[in-house]
């Protein structure tokens, strides 16, 4: 499912599909409606960080599939990302002097994997020949 209200004012034979844009921008009202609706539960419950995180579950994941180009959408969205240090910690693992002592998980790396999830898709279902790497 596109949107009709990105791709501009569609038109058909000459005329406004108006059906498209009533059903674009109805989806896209109840995507924000209920994202506005768990941030508003979260800030109530938690903060603003969880509010922001569940948010942005909900509403990527639509907005990709809207977009009508998941793989683009996932490159904007990590060259978004990658300015920011928005990571995760887990650990520590271990208690060693120097380096890292804790796991590391980045927001981009969602976007990472994502954009690996397409190329190992059109790979295996057999859409690209290979993968041709320049000397």
């Amino acid at each position: 499912m596109r949107f009709a209200v990105w791709r501009g004012a569609q038109r058909l034979r000459g005329r406004l599909d108006w059906r498209a844009l009533v059903e674009s921008a109805a989806a896209i009202a109840l995507v924000l409606g209920l994202t506005g609706g768990i941030a508003f539960a979260a800030v109530a419950t938690s903060g603003w960080r969880v509010a922001t995180i569940l948010s942005g579950a909900v509403a990527l994941p639509v907005l990709a599939q809207g977009s009508g180009n998941p793989r683009l959408f996932c490159l904007w969205c990590l060259m978004f990302v990658m300015p920011f240090d928005l990571s995760l910690y887990l650990g520590p693992f271990s208690d060693k002097a120097g380096g890292e002592r804790a796991l590391r998980i980045e927001l981009a790396d969602v976007f990472f994997m994502s954009l690996l999830a397409f190329q190992l898709r059109d790979l295996l279902s057999g859409r690209w020949p290979g993968l041709r790497v320049p000397r």
